[in-house]
């Protein structure tokens, strides 16, 4: 019985670690950089987005995510640069993850575009035992651990007229085997969205993604549409998991708030009072003449 806490504490860590890999973000359609490097440079303006999610409220310890990024589409190169810094906290961890992404964008004519991209950067997890109460502390090192890897991505993206479809593989150098402590698996991604023009000052927009990491695989729908060029709302139905509300609000040519409230509606339905999303995307610059490389995803 001598090492039942620590051995059921370090299980616990991993379930954790398994679920918290890559962060989860109920406002996909703007941080799309962290999961595909094929999406940088989807505008013509340079684009930094702010976001924080508090996740799982009334948890002890649940998941606080922030996470900052930023890109640009250079139209003389054909090409889009970008960063992305996440800050992801979770009980005794707190983890790192700094990439920077480039997409070359391919125009096959004025509606076909094919953007291929990569990422690379590093992540760093830490966990710190001396937080840690322990039966046997003799037998638990109390200092904090840390680690930092490299991390690579690749994706694709293809834009025929209104309609976009992307690909993605994240921590590419990775084992698609489940994780431990210091380890992230390989993930994959999938998700396609169209944009229809219903009248003239509303567009609506459908959209489907897969994020799997094999021993884990999530489904979500979502519907969002953006009206007089001001107002952004939506939902999405993350499967046995969630039902998310978005709005938003165009508040000048530069600006940008959203926020997001999921409803747990899966295991967890009656352990949590659900999770906030706040997002403010700031555009400097402006579009002038340039073509946009395909369908904007609201950016």
């Amino acid at each position: 019985m001598k090492n039942i806490i620590l051995i059921s504490a370090l299980v616990m860590f991993s379930f954790a670690a398994q679920a918290q890999n890559d962060i989860q973000l109920s406002q996909q359609s703007f941080s799309r950089i962290y999961y595909n490097p094929a999406a940088t440079g989807q505008s013509e303006y340079m684009t930094f987005n702010l976001l924080n999610r508090s996740q799982w409220i009334g948890v002890n310890d649940a998941p606080q995510t922030m996470m900052f990024n930023m890109h640009k589409f250079l139209s003389k190169l054909n090409f889009g640069m970008g960063l992305c810094v996440v800050n992801d906290k979770l009980g005794l961890e707190n983890n790192y993850n700094i990439k920077m992404a480039y997409a070359y964008h391919l125009k096959f004519n004025d509606n076909l575009w094919l953007s291929m991209g990569i990422g690379a950067g590093v992540l760093s997890k830490n966990i710190d035992f001396g937080q840690m109460t322990m039966e046997d502390p003799e037998n638990l090192s109390t200092d904090m651990e840390n680690q930092w890897k490299p991390d690579f991505d690749a994706g694709l993206e293809l834009a025929w007229k209104n309609l976009t479809v992307g690909a993605s593989v994240t921590h590419v150098h990775q084992s698609k085997d489940a994780s431990d402590l210091y380890s992230v698996p390989r993930h994959f991604y999938l998700y396609t969205r169209y944009q229809a023009n219903i009248s003239e000052n509303t567009v609506i927009s459908p959209a489907f993604s897969v994020n799997s990491c094999f021993y884990r695989t999530q489904y979500e729908l979502n519907v969002s549409a953006f009206s007089n060029e001001f107002l952004y709302y939506g939902l999405s139905y993350r499967f046995e998991e969630a039902i998310v509300l978005l709005a938003g609000v165009q508040i000048n040519e530069r600006f940008r708030l959203n926020y997001s409230y999921d409803i747990p509606s899966g295991p967890m339905i009656n352990q949590n009072s659900g999770s906030h999303e706040i997002l403010l995307q700031i555009r400097l610059g402006s579009g002038g003449n340039i073509v946009q490389p395909s369908p904007r995803f609201f950016d």
